[in-house]
């Protein structure tokens, strides 16, 4: 072998022995015969692999592969890729060397190899700022309400809700008292916090007692069952049953007090009385000033079983009276035995469809017959409101008051027409 063929045997094993990748690059190609001067210089490059300066490569194909017949040599450009060999100098690759031992990272530690550590830790104390752990809601408890404070609430609520009953309730009130004196109106039991209410807005301006310690007089009167017979020996104790109790009591103060003593006066068990006012039930919790009492005011007081029999007996005095307007309403009312057709148009021509607007606004329609007179219809209309006789009344049509001796035919009266009701004229 020639001292050439030698030299690129050699080259070929210290590539690979030790490889290096070199990138893709362009590339200024040079075809030129092999001598012995281009060898040596490819010699020499390669005995120093671990020069820090990267020699540059020179790849050599000789005749002894059987397919070329003279050598071949790539170099690369020497101006341009001399000042990129000195910028490669500064990212050698360092001795890696490994180890059995198992390294642990901590996550604190990634903060060092970032390009930007001031952000990150600026991050990081917002994190520690704005962590919804360190900061749990926290509910405020309410303030706590006093006995007085929570009964005042919870009444005006049911005011509020109960408006339109207590509405119907006071109109109902001015038309007339009930027949029975001592008949309590237990139809509609109201809460003392509701009552006060009521009063309020009958009393102008408000003349409810709002002072602690205005003083209020009660007289209470016993009520007795109506179907107890006395003898002549216990009429003494009937009559001093029967006496009137005068107490004086704060504004403020709840009848509990004076409940128990009318018991141990009587000798009857809390639960066996029942105390009113102006017909309607009193609650042992409520005060003279939630009933809007002022000066001077008379209660009445029941046994339970006196309470329940003029309860039953206002409901049977309504029943009855509901079937005695029903029975007179058939003169206002159309036959319903007449099955002609022709009868049937005559007497719709014999009756007038009318309108009777009261002072509360409601409106009440009614069917006459022409021949009756103005004080026939008059009486109807308080048989239907129950109102008492003893109170005036008079319809008016069009700012005009109709006389009662006049029938309904020898009016300018017309189906559909609306009458106003005046009363206490």
């Amino acid at each position: 072998m020639s001292s050439s063929e030698e030299e690129i045997v050699i080259k070929r094993q210290v590539v690979k022995i030790k490889p290096r990748t070199i990138k893709s690059q362009p590339r200024h190609t040079e075809l030129a015969l092999a001598d012995n001067t281009q060898a040596q210089q490819v010699l020499d490059n390669t005995d120093l692999p671990d020069s820090p300066s990267k020699p540059k490569k020179t790849k050599t194909y000789d005749d002894e592969d059987g397919f070329f017949t003279r050598s071949t040599s790539f170099t690369r450009n020497k101006g341009p890729r001399f000042k990129r060999s000195r910028h490669k100098e500064k990212v050698l690759k360092s001795d890696w060397t490994f180890s059995d031992d198992t390294i642990d990272i901590d996550t604190n530690d990634l903060s060092d190899f970032s390009d930007e550590p001031m952000e990150i830790s600026k991050t990081n104390d917002k994190k520690e700022i704005l962590d919804p752990i360190d900061r749990e809601p926290s509910l405020t408890p309410p303030p706590e309400l006093n006995e007085y404070q929570l009964r005042t609430t919870v009444g005006t609520l049911r005011a509020t809700l109960s408006q339109y009953s207590e509405g119907l309730r006071s109109e109902s009130a001015d038309i007339g008292s009930p027949i029975v004196s001592y008949e309590p109106q237990d139809d509609i039991e109201l809460d003392p916090e509701l009552l006060a209410i009521q009063q309020s807005i009958k009393q102008p301006y408000g003349k409810s007692n709002r002072y602690v310690d205005t003083k209020v007089e009660i007289i209470v009167l016993p009520v007795r069952h109506p179907d107890i017979q006395t003898a002549d020996v216990n009429k003494t104790v009937q009559a001093e049953f029967e006496k009137p109790i005068k107490f004086i009591m704060k504004a403020q103060d709840n009848f509990e007090r004076m409940i128990k003593n009318i018991c141990e006066k009587r000798g009857i068990g809390k639960q066996d009385i029942v105390l009113t006012f102006k017909k309607v039930k009193v609650f042992p919790r409520s005060t003279p000033e939630s009933l809007g009492m002022s000066g001077q005011a008379h209660m009445e007081v029941f046994t339970r079983d006196t309470y329940n029999y003029y309860k039953e007996r206002s409901v049977l005095l309504k029943h009855r009276m509901l079937e005695e307007i029903e029975r007179e309403s058939k003169l206002f009312s159309e036959d319903q035995n007449e099955s002609d057709f022709g009868n049937t148009e005559k007497t719709d021509n014999d009756y007038l469809h009318l309108k009777l607007l009261s002072k509360d606004e409601s409106i009440d329609k009614l069917k006459i017959k022409k021949t009756l007179t103005v004080q026939a219809v008059i009486d109807h209309y308080k048989k239907i409101r129950d109102i008492p006789n003893n109170v005036e009344m008079k319809l008016m049509f069009e700012d005009e008051a109709l006389s009662f001796t006049d029938r309904l035919e020898d009016t300018d009266l017309e189906d559909g027409d609306m009458l106003t009701v005046v009363l206490n004229c």
